[in-house]
């Protein structure tokens, strides 16, 4: 185990690059490339923190979706680990508490992954299996239908103006995952489920990159078990594919609800990988 209480005096001086500059870190996260987030954190379609030991010539980088996201990658040697440790637990997470995070979902190159354990144990990492889906084709010729009195909505200005109930929490997914309403209109779509004035589901970009996006789907509770994921996400789906985009889907292995929506719908699984669950 390294003996990282001891190694403070060790810390190299690291820095938290600027957007222009993220392109350089992009070479080191290539063995995670499969997380869209990354090239949509280089590609300023997300927020994010992203920091390297040198700006121009990185060895060692981090980057957070100033949510629920960590990636590291590239040189584990002991200075790196001990930076690595430094901005997480003294930058991160302060910050992710003060938004109210409860946790993150870590994900490293494979040098890293076995010196987690020791390297942040105070956020009791606990390992975890993800699931990493890719559409090609539809199953399916025709939209699935809303089941009587819901109505399919397009996410455009008009309904985020609007005053409609859980309005607000889909507003968060937007303001999580995107720097304005006005960015996530531009570049990425959305699908809601209506009923009366309030907001049942959605389905929306989260991530964008090129002519890639990965979807985010929610569901509020007591209108689940109705079809109405199915729906907004099939309608997210036919909408990328008109625009001829490859279309991502991610969840955790023990979120079967959606791994089983993502199936039904034609995603084939093209991994499984492991991360690590740290609480704060």
């Amino acid at each position: 185990m390294i003996p990282y209480n001891e190694l403070e005096e060790t810390v190299l001086a690291f820095n938290q690059i600027s957007p222009p500059q993220y392109s350089t870190v992009l070479p080191l996260f290539a063995p995670l490339d499969f997380n869209l987030v990354i090239r949509s954190v280089v590609e300023g379609n997300t927020p994010a923190w992203v920091y390297a030991d040198d700006p121009s010539h990185p060895r060692t980088a981090l980057i957070w979706n100033r949510m629920d996201a960590i990636l590291i990658a590239g040189e584990a040697g002991a200075a790196d680990c001990a930076w690595v440790r430094e901005v997480i637990l003294n930058q991160i997470v302060p910050n992710a508490r003060e938004r109210w995070i409860p946790g993150f979902a870590l994900s490293t190159a494979p040098a890293w992954e076995p010196l987690i354990p020791s390297l942040l144990g105070e956020l009791s990492p606990e390992p975890a299996g993800r699931l990493s889906y890719r559409l090609t084709a539809p199953a399916f010729n025709t939209l699935p239908p809303l089941p009587d009195g819901f109505e399919l909505r397009r996410i455009d200005i008009e309904i985020l103006s609007s005053r409609l109930a859980q309005l607000e929490e889909m507003r968060g997914w937007i303001d999580s995952f995107w720097a304005t309403p006005a960015e996530f209109l531009r570049t990425g779509y959305g699908y809601c489920a209506v009923t009366g004035d309030t907001v049942a589901a959605w389905c929306l970009t989260v991530f964008a990159a090129g002519s890639e996006r990965e979807l985010g789907l929610a569901t509020v509770p007591g209108f689940r078990q109705r079809g109405l994921a199915t729906c907004v996400a099939a309608s997210c789906i036919r909408h990328g594919l008109d625009q001829n985009q490859r279309i991502h889907w991610h969840c955790f292995q023990e979120n079967r609800p959606s791994a089983l929506i993502a199936e039904k719908l034609g995603f084939q699984l093209e991994r499984t990988y492991s991360v690590y669950r740290l609480s704060i």
